[in-house]
């Protein structure tokens, strides 16, 4: 009888750990599972940041790509050279904008930085917004009127902020 009884404490402590291992590797699947689907939703994510990133900077190169075109086909005169300069200045700085939120957006998802929440001002952030695609509006004659009131503040990320500003004015000029 004793033999019989650690014979079934055996098999019952042997089928008791199997089924443990068992619950542990499910819920290991189950983990791996949930990683893979955040992995590919991240992935979409920055598939859709670099489809955007290409998209706007493919306008500002297209354009200084055409100005330099034009210099080596043409004989300017220096007044009609200057007379292209702001042009030429706004697509550069618009590009260096671009360039300079992808760097931080990446710098975002490598360091896993989490958003600084604090005091912006609007009207400087629309200023700021509307002099770095202020060319890209001229060019469609659009004039970009900053309304916000001066003392008009929101606690927010400014860098975050300010690149989706940039986004949806950029939009409205190119879709006007």
């Amino acid at each position: 009888i004793l033999s019989a009884i650690n014979y079934m404490s055996a098999v019952f402590f042997i089928v008791l750990t199997a089924f443990m291992i068992k619950f542990q590797v499910w819920q290991f699947e189950k983990t791996i599972r949930k990683k893979k689907e955040e992995l590919k939703q991240l992935n979409l994510v920055k598939d859709k940041v670099f489809s955007i990133i290409s998209h706007d900077l493919r306008g500002p190169i297209a354009s200084l790509i055409s100005f330099v075109h034009s210099i080596e086909e043409n004989d300017f005169t220096e007044q009609e050279f200057r007379a292209y300069l702001p042009d030429l200045r706004g697509n550069l700085e618009q590009t260096a904008d671009l360039l300079n939120n992808l760097l931080s957006w990446s710098r975002s998802q490598i360091k896993n930085v989490e958003l600084r929440v604090e005091k912006v001002s609007v009207y400087d952030l629309t200023s700021k917004t509307f002099r770095s695609l202020g060319s890209q509006s001229g060019e469609k004659n659009i004039l970009l009127v900053n309304e916000v009131p001066v003392g008009c503040y929101a606690y927010t990320d400014e860098r975050s902020s300010e690149i989706v500003l940039r986004n949806l004015v950029a939009n409205a000029i190119k879709f006007t």
